[in-house]
């Protein structure tokens, strides 16, 4: 059965997989699957419940289980994020990245008057 979404992967897929980490897209979820492991991550967008979450599922000798990691209402995560990015070390990681690509394009400009 095709996913329920309002975009589509090339080729039919439902999501890519990297040196043993799969990333699936599933109609409202996300998972984040570890080949190497028998666990995965999940991220519900919580269209129905009006929750966000992230959880964990896991198989052992007990059986199954899941723990949540994270769980926000979505009515309180704009909220969330203005505090985010209020943080000093977003902050930082923002103006890394920032320069990082300032220099990458810098690298490409010289480069080309190089050659």
């Amino acid at each position: 059965m095709k996913p329920d979404s309002s975009f589509d992967l090339p080729h039919g897929a439902r999501g890519f997989e990297l040196e043993g980490l799969a990333i699936e897209f599933c109609g409202d979820k996300l998972l984040w699957i570890d080949r190497n492991r028998a666990e995965h991550y999940t991220m519900h967008m919580g269209s129905s419940s009006g929750v966000l979450d992230v959880h964990r599922t896991w198989t052992d000798a007990d059986g199954l289980h899941h723990q949540t990691v994270f769980a926000i209402k979505l009515s309180e995560l704009p909220k969330a994020l203005e505090d985010l990015a209020e943080t000093p070390l977003l902050r930082t990681f923002c103006n890394s990245i920032a320069l990082f690509g300032s220099m990458a394009q810098e690298t490409r400009y010289h480069a080309g008057e190089r050659f």
